[in-house]
């Protein structure tokens, strides 16, 4: 750090061949034997303002261990809500396919194989059922119906 010119107050800083500057200095000078105050960091008032707060509350220190000496008076065990099932159709669940595709991929998705993998006659029957509806109950009972547990492209 090297002073400006004759008695003025701006510093200027040189690092290798680059000079920085000139600054001013923030404030008046500081007299000697003195020094300022640190300024707290909002996280440095926000640490303060809790642990304030934790002097207010005033919680004993067992609390917070987990000791077994906490004992709770008067605690009465609450009633269970009062739980009924949703009785009608599922409004989540669609009963049509929005299209062929879609039909498609729930009977992959049904037999657990992909469509390309059946035989001639049955990749025949799909296109047919899929022809004649789109309804979700319709096509998988047929699905289920044609492709048993057990039978080879159906897995279980």
């Amino acid at each position: 750090m090297s002073g400006g010119g004759g008695g003025d107050q701006e510093f200027c800083v040189e690092f290798g061949e680059e000079r920085f500057g000139p600054f001013l200095p923030v404030g008046g000078p500081i007299p000697l034997h003195r020094y300022r105050k640190h300024r707290k960091s909002r996280r440095e008032i926000r640490a303060d303002a809790v642990a304030d707060l934790a002097k207010i509350i005033n919680i004993p220190q067992f609390a917070l261990s987990g000791e077994g000496d906490v004992v709770v008076l008067d605690r009465e065990p609450h009633p269970l809500p009062v739980t009924q099932p949703f009785v009608g159709p599922d409004l989540f669940q669609t009963f049509t396919f929005s299209s062929k595709l879609a039909a498609r991929q729930a009977i992959a998705d049904e037999l657990r194989l992909s469509l390309a993998k059946l035989n001639n006659d049955d990749c025949v029957f799909i296109g047919n059922l899929i022809d004649e509806t789109l309804s979700r109950p319709i096509i998988i009972s047929a699905v289920r119906e044609r492709f048993p547990a057990g039978r080879k492209g159906r897995v279980t």
